[in-house]
């Protein structure tokens, strides 16, 4: 399903000619039930579960630069058989309503007269100072890596909190990662994506509507991959080069590279 060539702001307008009238109603009544969970919402990328007779996973996304058309997915029955369901219209409201009020509060920004006095001394300051966030490893700082475990014929994700000594070497010391990690403003896209496919994984495995709720499923552990879900992961794992590849506890792959998913026999 797309949207329309004209590309309007909301994801309301963009995508409501997809949708029958019934489907809307029952939409907006799961919205105005509060049954979205949104995980990430912005212009270009939404992700959210919706709560009804099972708990599913929702996804929206489009270019920046509009050159193409938007894509929608969810992973409810309606969907599966090609047609536009519930879960998407609820999410779709819940994610203009989110960066309309998030828009609002956004301050102008501020122009720029005169350069700071570093960068009129030291042409070179900005460039010296640009480099990593936490997340992808600071001396000093607790940074994400994965870990793809390969067991006969079972594939297993596994995210890891590590910390990284001030010598650059990773150390012992972990930290478990709680799905608070989607409050990180500062998480880089590749991971969030990756968490947010991780967490549907999860979702599934919890039919149990109050799964939120139970302190055994907070935490982000070693997690079953299906081969559909693999080939969606590889790319991301690839981009964010944290990511060792572990066979039969063989070290087979420090660093899964862009590019080079196919020398890696899974």
């Amino acid at each position: 399903m797309t949207g329309h060539k004209s590309y309007p702001s909301s994801w309301k307008k963009l995508l409501g000619n997809n949708f029958p009238a019934r489907i809307k109603a029952r939409g907006k009544a799961y919205f105005e039930e509060k049954a979205v969970d949104l995980t990430n919402a912005t212009s270009t990328h939404v992700s959210s579960f919706v709560s009804g007779t099972s708990d599913y996973y929702v996804e929206l996304s489009k270019d920046s630069d509009n050159t193409s058309p938007a894509k929608v997915f969810c992973d409810c029955p309606y969907f599966a058989k090609g047609y536009p369901c519930k879960h998407l219209w609820a999410t779709i409201l819940a994610a203009d309503e989110y960066i309309s009020k998030h828009e609002k509060r956004k301050p102008k920004p501020k122009e720029k007269i005169n350069k700071d006095w570093k960068e009129l001394l030291f042409p070179e300051w900005e460039k010296t100072n640009e480099g990593p966030c936490r997340w992808e490893g600071i001396p000093g700082e607790f940074m994400l890596r994965y870990e793809l475990n390969i067991v006969r014929d079972n594939i297993y994700i596994h995210p890891i909190k590590q910390k990284m000594l001030k010598s650059g070497q990773l150390g012992k010391t972990t930290s478990k990662i709680t799905y608070k990690i989607f409050n990180e403003p500062d998480l880089p896209e590749a991971d969030r994506r990756i968490f947010e496919i991780i967490l549907s994984l999860e979702h599934k495995r919890s039919f149990n509507r109050s799964w939120h709720n139970s302190s055994t499923v907070e935490n982000f552990g070693k997690t079953y991959l299906h081969s559909d879900i693999t080939g969606r992961l590889l790319p991301l794992l690839a981009k964010t080069q944290r990511c060792s590849v572990i066979k039969n506890n063989k070290l087979i792959a420090p660093t899964l590279q862009e590019g080079s998913t196919d020398n890696v026999s899974l």
